[in-house]
């Protein structure tokens, strides 16, 4: 089970919050992803667009169906530098894993005599790994606010300290397993680049006819005298 760390101080240095204008898509920077079977994948989490004033914080969680999916720890999810705080606790980003979710908060650091927005739009990159091992297998990853003291706490904060959780649209991501690069095909690849160099490589050898006074001739590397010899 996740277990968040208290975060009220860090909610008691934020301005008076109040709610920002338009709408911001919190995704993935792609709608789908391809994994070879057992293999990993990195998956960026962005928001667009990004907020005029900027980021001060963010709290998200991934959920993910356990048997196809695998984050592998914390080191598994990893944010920009600007990001990598957990508010007034100081540096390193909260982050959190279990079988079918995680979860990260970072924020820029409060503590600075003069903390700036966060200018980014990317918050976080997860490298996923498929535990299905099935080719043609795919699921989906859903994101949604990751809140700790209840339904009411903000969770994104712009950089002048308005809420935007209102204006916060989720979008799912495909994760599709397809099979490795076939050992079959590599090797006819490399067989018809074989032969086409070789192709190039023979024809370079024979130079063209030449003739003398009307009468054929080749090169000596061709193995043959000239034609119409002289008594």
């Amino acid at each position: 089970m996740i277990k968040p760390r208290n975060i009220a101080l860090l909610v008691s240095l934020l301005p008076q919050v109040s709610h920002a204008q338009g709408t911001f898509q919190v995704r993935f920077a792609e709608n789908q992803y391809v994994i070879e079977p057992g293999a990993s994948v990195k998956a960026a989490l962005v928001i667009d667009p990004l907020p005029s004033e900027g980021l001060f914080g963010f709290a998200a969680r991934l959920v993910y169906d356990g048997k196809f999916l695998r984050i592998d720890g914390v080191g598994a999810i990893t944010l920009p530098a600007a990001l990598d705080n957990d508010g007034v606790f100081g540096p390193g980003a909260f982050k959190a894993v279990e079988s079918n979710a995680a979860a990260v908060r970072g924020s820029v650091d409060p503590l600075l005599a003069r903390p700036g927005a966060y200018r980014g739009q990317e918050l976080a990159t997860f490298t996923i790994t498929d535990v299905s091992g099935t080719v043609g297998s795919s699921s989906e990853v859903k994101i949604e606010f990751f809140r700790t003291l209840g339904p009411t706490e903000t969770t994104f904060v712009s950089g002048d300290g308005l809420d935007l959780d209102r204006q916060i649209q989720f979008s799912t991501s495909i994760f599709q397993v397809v099979p490795e690069p076939s050992v079959g095909w590599v090797a006819l690849g490399g067989v018809l680049t074989w032969l086409c160099i070789g192709g190039r490589k023979g024809a370079s050898i024979v130079e063209p006819a030449t003739s003398v006074g009307g009468i054929p001739t080749t090169t000596a590397d061709s193995g043959s005298a000239t034609g119409g010899g002289v008594a």
